[in-house]
């Protein structure tokens, strides 16, 4: 083979390998910046205030139908924690990793990218900061303060560059891409639910009774009785 073309050949080889060197590393940093994003907005805390509502009706439900047994929750708070504990985890987990795969889909390297830096931001800091968030209080889910109030917290320059960031290119896409993000999460109920329905069993519920931290009796032997009854069903 000719040197010319030989060497013609080198090149492209060449050329092609830092191509695909280029393009792996801009895959692993918009990956990168996909989860920095996805762990710092605030769908885990809605995902499990809705999962501490669940909790904490659950242990209110079982809380009315132990008196009858002469038995009531210790502490409503810790048992809803513990009843949901598990499948918690495994939602957020879910919800995770398939929110970091639909960035990857919606926004290109350079949107994610301005994106993660404005909330690496004094900005964005705030912002993220100070973002109504949700809580849950007597089962009911409500938000730590007003949508639109929050933006009083910032200071001037905070303000001026959050709307600066909302004006830009990747703040567009970003608020344009807010329905298609919606669309996912109601997409991902079904799987939640499975989740929920896989973890939260009776099984798992008397286990929860049988733990005396959690549930007292005004007779042991009203526990024992219980626990007997519930046992039997599952059998």
């Amino acid at each position: 083979m000719p040197r010319k073309i030989t060497y013609i050949i080198a090149v492209i080889i060449l050329v092609l390998a830092v191509i695909v060197t280029l393009s792996s590393r801009n895959t692993r940093n918009a990956y990168t910046n996909a989860v920095y994003i996805v762990h710092h907005n605030n769908s885990d805390e809605r995902i499990e205030a809705d999962l501490k509502r669940l909790g904490v009706t659950i242990a209110a439900n079982l809380d009315e139908s132990l008196a009858d047994f002469g038995g009531r929750i210790v502490d409503p708070d810790e048992f809803a924690a513990a009843i949901v504990g598990e499948t918690l985890e495994q939602v957020l987990n879910l919800s995770r990793s398939r929110s970091v795969e639909l960035h990857m889909e919606v926004f290109d390297a350079g949107v994610l990218a301005n994106v993660a830096a404005y909330y690496k931001s004094d900005s964005g800091q705030a912002v993220l900061a100070h973002a109504p968030r949700p809580t849950v209080l007597n089962g009911t889910i409500t938000w730590s303060e007003d949508q639109e109030a929050w933006l009083d917290s910032l200071t001037s320059d905070q303000l001026k560059d959050f709307v600066a960031f909302a004006e830009s290119p990747s703040g567009q896409a970003l608020q344009n891409a807010e329905p298609t993000l919606t669309q996912f999460a109601n997409q991902m109920l079904p799987e939640f639910e499975a989740i929920v329905e896989e973890n939260i069993t009776l099984v798992g519920t008397i286990e929860l009774l049988d733990r005396e931290d959690l549930v007292e009796f005004d007779d042991p032997k009203q526990r024992e009785n219980l626990l007997e009854e519930l046992r039997s069903s599952v059998n």
